[in-house]
């Protein structure tokens, strides 16, 4: 049997989410922040999973890596926190939004940036200004090529839509894990599922996630049911009084001088 690479399957996996009309949400490790490829026949970049105009300054490409990495810029100066508001609001301007979803090939349609001539455009190779790209539609196909697909995604780094898409995903992530638990259902345990057959797995699977899905709901009403009973008022400890009573201040008597005769 012939083992094929890695890069293989993620390309097959990739392709049958485009082909299923699906998008992605990725986050990236520090090492992969920044360019990932070009959009062939078009003047178009991949950067941080997004597609925008190739004559986008550097430091809005590298701005992610920069601030992730806490690397100074060109001129010497770290991606502050004003900074980063600032120039993430004029990458937007370059980025293409997608229009619509997939085909059932993986071609999907990108809007360009509106009011191009406006931008400031710069040279890929050696980053002096330079004009704006040709632009002969509004819109653009992307074709589904291998390091194109493997990073797109719908929303734009770091963005409020993006936050969410990933928090969704997170919940889906942990709902999954915690089927795995070994003290839950513990679906991860092959011991506890023996039977063979693809039948058998499959509604082992299904009982198993039926068996989540009533844990959670207990806990959830144990939880609503637990937080309308009122609570009873923190004991506090009483102040202690004096052992001899308030005008004794002190058992230790001072030496006086003795009469005048």
């Amino acid at each position: 049997m012939q083992l094929l690479p890695l890069r293989h399957h993620l390309h097959r996996f990739q392709m049958l989410v485009r082909t299923l009309r699906y998008w992605t949400a990725y986050k990236y490790p520090k090492n992969r922040l920044g360019f990932h490829g070009k959009v062939t026949g078009h003047p178009v970049i991949m950067v941080d999973g997004n597609l925008y105009l190739e004559t986008m300054p550097s430091h809005l490409q590298q701005l992610h890596y920069l601030r992730t990495n806490r690397l100074p810029m060109d001129s010497g100066e770290l991606v502050t926190d004003e900074l980063y508001t600032q120039y993430f609001a004029e990458r937007s301007r370059y980025r293409l939004t997608p229009h619509g979803r997939p085909d059932d090939e993986g071609y999907a349609r990108f809007t360009m940036p509106e009011h191009i001539d406006r931008l400031d455009h710069r040279d890929p190779a050696t980053g002096l200004p330079c004009k704006a790209p040709k632009v002969t539609a509004k819109r653009i196909t992307v074709a589904p090529e291998p390091h194109i697909i493997r990073h797109l995604q719908k929303a734009e780094y770091m963005s409020d839509e993006w936050k969410q898409l990933t928090g969704q995903r997170n919940h889906v992530e942990n709902s999954n894990r915690s089927i795995k638990r070994s003290n839950g259902v513990d679906l991860h345990n092959s011991s506890k599922r023996l039977g063979r057959g693809r039948t058998f797995q499959t509604l082992a699977v299904a009982f198993a996630i039926a068996a989540e899905n009533t844990r959670r709901i207990i806990t959830g009403i144990e939880k609503v049911c637990t937080a309308s009973i009122p609570k009873p008022a923190p004991k506090t400890r009483a102040k202690r009084r004096g052992q001899f009573g308030v005008t004794c201040t002190s058992g230790i008597r001072q030496a006086q001088a003795p009469p005048k005769r």
